[in-house]
């Protein structure tokens, strides 16, 4: 009735290895619920990016604010596994994977295609999970890598245990577009290139507003403000 990699989660979550603990067979559920949360979230995935899913389309849609709070619970989630894998917390570990999973499960349907960080999010769960589930982390990691096309050919259990730093550069910040003096709209750009010029002027270009109002026009003078938060395009 219940796989092997379930087995493990229950075992591992109960409580550290060096302590004994009683079987209940009712307690198999939680590692079971957990599993197909995962899966489903993945599925739902799949199917939001058939639905939703247009080139140029994610940037300015994407909830800024959703976006940075998931790129905490991310940060946080490495931060705290990281802590307690050193100390051989499994329990610990498996949890905060459980609590970014519950995260993902809040976002409504278009969100989970338009927002980068949701994606990211899938990603960094199947690379922590084989350590505690080896074969549903590779399920799902070649499921992910023939929803997105990345990664083709590689494993779940080959990749590095993410870093904090590695996704610090994943927030999103919402830049506004001045033609004339004007403010006509904004898009979202990712926090890494606020101070990259050229990429912001070109990003505000192919943006739904950009495209909207800067499409097929020239200006004399096109800039980015001093706090890197405003396009401005001037034909005068």
């Amino acid at each position: 009735m219940f796989g092997a990699d379930v087995i493990r989660l229950y075992l591992l979550f109960l409580s550290p290895p060096e302590q004994a603990i009683q079987w209940e067979r009712k307690g198999m559920m939680g590692p079971v619920r957990f599993v197909r949360r995962i899966w489903n979230i993945l599925f739902q995935f799949s199917e939001a990016r058939k639905k939703y899913h247009v080139e140029g389309e994610k940037s300015e849609r994407v909830d800024v604010q959703e976006a940075r709070d998931l790129q905490n619970a991310m940060c946080n989630c490495i931060s705290r596994a990281s802590r307690a894998l050193e100390k051989h917390a499994y329990n610990w570990v498996i949890a905060e994977i459980n609590i970014l999973s519950k995260k993902l499960e809040e976002f409504e349907e278009a969100d989970r295609v338009r927002n980068p960080q949701f994606e990211e999010a899938l990603w960094l769960i199947a690379k922590m999970m084989p350590p505690f589930a080896p074969h549903f982390a590779e399920e799902l990691w070649e499921s992910l890598c023939s929803v997105t096309g990345k990664y083709q050919g590689t494993r779940a259990v080959d990749q590095k245990w993410p870093v904090r730093e590695d996704y610090t550069s994943l927030a999103v910040e919402k830049i506004g577009i001045m033609i004339n003096g004007k403010v006509s709209g904004n898009f979202s750009l990712p926090a890494s290139l606020l101070h990259d010029m050229d990429e912001t002027l070109r990003l505000a270009r192919e943006s739904a507003v950009g495209q909207e109002h800067l499409a097929g026009r020239t200006f004399s003078r096109s800039f980015v403000s001093r706090n890197g938060q405003m396009a401005i395009f001037m034909d005068k």
